[in-house]
């Protein structure tokens, strides 16, 4: 169950990296730079839990992943507020 969810996050990773290394990306360099330092860690602590897994470390990404996912969801330029349903 771990592996699949650290094979998930990786590709996911995988797939911002290529996003943020492309000619045609729209952010700043000193974001992209930022994100792209994120990136490397979250990889660096995915190989940790593969090979010798800590709590830590997957503290480390829950972290991450749940501190970046709300804005995902949301366009350049544009804040959104969510509706109470």
């Amino acid at each position: 169950m771990l592996s699949g969810a650290l094979l998930f996050n990786r590709r996911l990773w995988i797939i911002f990296i290529d996003a943020l290394i492309r000619d045609d990306n729209k952010l700043s360099i000193s974001v992209r730079q930022d994100i792209l330092n994120l990136g490397i860690f979250v990889m660096a602590e995915t190989f940790s839990l593969m090979t010798a897994p800590k709590q830590d470390h997957l503290a480390n990404l829950i972290g991450i992943n749940r501190a970046i996912a709300p804005g995902l969801g949301r366009k350049a330029g544009k804040s959104q507020t969510r509706r109470a349903v």
